[in-house]
């Protein structure tokens, strides 16, 4: 199955290269420009996720939300093993989608791809929103493994020691905020469900408890809403509706803010 997803990944970027091509001016875009810059573009998505204005105050509060709630890790893990909360089908579709190579990736650049060609997209435009979703899902799976390998938390089930926080959760909500960014929330609320249907699939499967989730959900959106930041100071189009973390210092409350831009 992944290598059929590959094999209409890499054809529809062909496809699509093409046909973005026909409305593009080539010289204004070059690789070599693209990969010297880079770099210090990666990092300022990461500062743009998790450093400008009050986004430390907002992860303190949050990781600190998901450190309280962890005293409900067992008491919950254990209700799932006794009462399963999700299907086995939809578990199946659910763990399908969210991991590493998972269709929910080849899924949401398939719509980037069809709305670029059906709205004859530039070839840049077409370039730099596939590069939001995959540098999003690569800077959360650099973050995510890095917590893994260093935690070392042993996993419900007990298979392994890679349990915070959870990869599947945390890569579904950076692509969850990276579409959100994109087209707003007539998009970005699909992929959120979606990607809250992964994190209860990674407890119903007992393969995560929920504050591996929780983490995995918050690193995601982080990151997935950094990118989306940068990449509209670099462009003169405005989102409509957007989902961010917030955190009011005054009340010492945290949550989800949804801003709609006029």
């Amino acid at each position: 199955m992944k290598k059929i997803f590959l094999k209409i990944f890499f054809i529809s970027l062909i496809i699509s290269q093409n046909l973005f091509a026909q409305h593009t001016d080539t010289s204004k875009f070059t690789f070599n420009k693209w990969i010297k810059n880079y770099p210090s573009h990666f990092y300022r998505g990461f500062e743009y996720g998790f450093l400008k204005e009050n986004k430390p105050l907002t992860l303190i509060s949050n990781s600190i939300l998901v450190l309280t709630l962890s005293r409900f890790d067992n008491d919950i893990s254990q209700k799932f093993r006794n009462k399963p909360f999700l299907s086995d089908d939809i578990s199946n579709i659910a763990d399908s989608y969210g991991k590493t190579l998972g269709w929910g990736y080849f899924a949401g650049v398939g719509f980037i791809t069809l709305e670029g060609i059906i709205h004859k997209d530039k070839f840049e435009e077409y370039f730099f929103k596939i590069e939001r979703v995959m540098e999003s899902i690569a800077m959360t799976q650099l973050i995510t493994q890095t917590l893994k390998m260093t935690t070392f938390r042993e996993r419900p089930n007990r298979n392994d020691n890679h349990s915070f926080p959870s990869g599947h959760t945390s890569s579904s909500f950076a692509l969850a905020a990276s579409l959100d960014g994109l087209y707003g929330i007539n998009v970005g609320l699909p992929a959120y469900i979606f990607a809250t249907i992964v994190g209860l699939q990674r407890i119903n499967s007992n393969s995560h408890y929920l504050s591996d989730v929780l983490a995995g959900a918050m690193i995601g959106v982080f990151v997935g809403n950094g990118f989306s930041n940068l990449h509209s100071t670099m462009s003169s189009k405005t989102q409509t509706v957007r989902i961010i973390p917030n955190f009011d210092p005054e009340n010492l409350s945290s949550g989800l803010l949804i801003r709609i831009d006029f």
